[in-house]
């Protein structure tokens, strides 16, 4: 026994602690490929990441913050998607309501007393059915109020008949056979008087935080074009909603 031990000369020993350390390392790098097949990830932290391929986890670490900024600008346009998705849908409702109204008109002689009142339901009927479209909620979001989510864009949409933006339309209108400018007239009252909910505020489009901390629009907002920005702010611009109403009123 003690020949055997006298044996391993200071050369077999370093031998030894050398197969030792490779037979280690070996082991390491097959449980860090492991890990690798398994979770798609070379390390689990940095300082698993600096083990694997050494100086590494500092470059990982300076790219970080981008990352995340990344990430988060992702995560704040996935969360605005299903809110931009209902605005899709329901302006193209509206737009479908007003397209077809309008074409209900040109069969009705509204010179009449009946086509008179024929007009005036099918106009009651078409503005309630807009407005009720217009405060439509994703959640408990109101996707046409803008960063106002809060605010119905529409008072009352049942009672837009009642509104100075409809009577004021009503009154250009019923003198359109005496008065040559009646037409003009019910277009400023359109543009004078808004369909709009005062508590709806001014121009405040839906915006998420992006990449580098830019403010990006995600959407619309009912009494502005805000994906359509006006050259100068004349009384001739006119939001795109207002005169959907306009036009049925």
């Amino acid at each position: 026994m003690s020949g055997s031990i006298s044996g391993i000369t200071g050369g077999t020993y370093g031998l030894m602690q050398q197969l030792i350390a490779e037979a280690s390392g070996t082991s390491a790098k097959l449980d860090q490929l492991t890990t690798q097949s398994t979770t798609g990830y070379v390390a689990g932290t940095y300082a698993g990441l600096d083990n694997a391929t050494p100086g590494s986890a500092a470059g990982a670490l300076s790219i970080a913050p981008q990352i995340a900024g990344i990430n988060s600008t992702v995560t704040n346009l996935n969360a605005v998607a299903g809110q931009m998705q209902v605005q899709q849908s329901t302006i193209t409702a509206i737009s479908q309501i007003a397209s077809s109204v309008l074409s209900q008109f040109q069969t009705v002689n509204a010179a009449t007393p009946q086509g008179a009142l024929t007009s005036a339901s099918m106009a009651r009927q078409a503005l309630s059915q807009i407005g009720n479209l217009l405060n439509t909620q994703d959640g408990a979001a109101y996707v046409f109020s803008g960063q106002n989510s809060g605010v119905p864009p529409i008072s009352s949409p049942n009672s837009m008949t009642a509104t100075l933006f409809y009577t004021s339309i009503q009154t250009a209108v019923q003198n359109l056979t005496s008065n040559p400018n009646a037409a003009a007239a019910a277009i400023s009252a359109g543009k004078l008087n808004t369909p709009f909910n005062s508590a709806l505020g001014t121009l405040q489009p839906p915006q998420v935080l992006g990449a580098g901390g830019a403010l990006i629009t995600t959407g619309l907002v009912a009494n502005a074009n805000t994906l359509i920005p006006a050259a100068s702010p004349s009384p001739s611009y006119s939001p795109h909603v207002r005169d959907s109403l306009a036009g049925v009123a």
